[in-house]
């Protein structure tokens, strides 16, 4: 139990900690002597009145000293190595829980920061270790469709990526960027891999790393292998997410720019019959891309197949039977209002607007604008029995510009009054 002991009344104690990280006895003080010069882990434990325990570990330097007493004699004290650095992107945010190995064993998580010492060799003087770091992470997180259209544009030569943004789009690790890495970011976004076959989640440039006149013209470190006789380095990382070349590895995060709405006709279906739903939206044109999850009723309905201006490698079908598929397309130079079409085979008596959702079960549903702000995706069910109708302008919110749909009886002149 916790009793809320006063500060005053806490129990320190001190001990030695093994290379199994087990620790020494415990006492209020330990003593060191010749043998033990040089770095040393010890343990600090806090503890209670009702005997609850708190342990930190640190390491601390035994130096030989200059009192008048000490003879320790021709020792050879291994030299060490202070190393510091950040870890963040390339924008400066700090990146959170990595793990920094030194020479294959970990030395620790970090936070945007890190600090530790390394040990080196008594009889050369010199500090010899590879320092890298790593995060696990899933490799769709800051992964989006509008990924896909900043790649397409820089692979065009209608925009250019700097360095890091290089690497991140590199995800198939051929030193260069393609098509080939678009098939594997967009089999991320839509979730049929849960990993890419060549790179990790997130790769860590050594911040010293000087780039040449491009990304690849010199190899691209991601450690540092260091042989030093120094005390003291700069060991800072720059973290890219693979695959977000964007770097807003919160990306669905605060509110969106407006909302890009899907229209659906709605209509009745009869048990047994086929129904072919057309997604189309008035902004298609506006938009630069879009990815969501389209919902059916599997109970009430199945499906049969998908055509329109789309092709098999936008979709994610393998929870078709389970009432799920996942889109993504990038709709740069698309021309008309269509999305694609679905036809659904009724298994009871229902409605359009009865058994089809858009959700976030596979790929998070969002759309992008011509200044790539994010959009929510609506689904907007029209009723095709009346002659008229009008409507929910989109986006909305807007600044300048924003569009209202409308439908008449048959086509003539149209007055709106705002």
């Amino acid at each position: 139990s916790d009793n809320c002991t006063d500060q005053a009344n806490l129990t320190y104690e001190v001990a030695r900690v093994d290379a199994d990280g087990n620790l020494g006895t415990r006492g209020s003080d330990i003593t060191f002597d010749c043998d033990d010069v040089g770095n040393r882990e010890v343990a600090l434990v806090v503890i209670d009145d009702a005997g609850n325990e708190a342990v930190c570990t640190t390491v601390i330097q035994v130096q030989v000293g200059s009192c008048p007493d000490t003879d320790c004699g021709n020792i050879n004290v291994a030299p060490t190595l202070n190393v510091t650095g950040t870890i963040t992107k390339s924008t400066g945010d700090a990146v959170n829980g990595v793990e920094i190995l030194v020479n294959g064993q970990s030395a620790g998580e970090f936070n945007g920061s890190m600090g530790m010492l390394i040990d080196g060799d008594a009889q050369t003087g010199m500090v010899n270790a590879v320092i890298e770091a790593l995060k696990e992470d899933a490799i769709d997180n800051g992964v989006t469709t509008i990924d896909l259209v900043r790649i397409r544009r820089a692979i065009l030569q209608l925009e250019t990526f700097d360095d890091y943004q290089n690497i991140a789009a590199d995800v198939n690790n051929d030193e260069k960027v393609s098509t080939r890495d678009m098939i594997d970011i967009r089999r991320a976004i839509l979730k049929q891999i849960d990993q890419f076959d060549n790179v990790p989640s997130w790769r860590f440039v050594p911040a010293s790393h000087g780039f040449g006149a491009t990304t690849w013209a010199t190899p691209v470190p991601f450690n540092y292998e260091i042989e030093t006789s120094d005390s003291d380095m700069d060991a800072s990382f720059v973290a890219v997410k693979m695959g977000d070349v964007t770097g807003d590895a919160d990306v669905n995060a605060g509110r969106a720019a407006g909302t890009f709405t899907i229209e659906v006709a709605d209509a009745a279906i009869e048990q047994g019959s086929e129904v072919t739903v057309s997604l189309t939206s008035a902004q298609l044109s506006e938009v630069l891309g879009y990815q969501f999850t389209l919902g059916y009723d599997a109970n009430n309905v199945e499906l049969v197949s998908i055509d329109g201006a789309v092709e098999d490698y936008n979709f994610n079908l393998d929870r078709a039977s389970e009432g799920v598929i996942a889109v993504s397309k990038v709709t740069e130079e698309v021309q008309g209002d269509e999305l694609f079409n679905v036809t659904f085979r009724a298994l009871t008596n229902t409605s359009i607007s009865e058994v089809l959702t858009v959700n976030n079960e596979i790929a998070v549903s969002e759309a992008y604008d011509n200044a790539s702000s994010r959009l929510d995706v609506e689904l907007n069910f029209t009723d095709n029995s009346g002659d008229y109708a009008l409507y929910q302008n989109a986006p909305n919110p807007f600044a300048d510009r924003t569009t209202i749909g409308y439908r008449m009886a048959e086509a003539g002149q149209a007055t709106i009054t705002v």
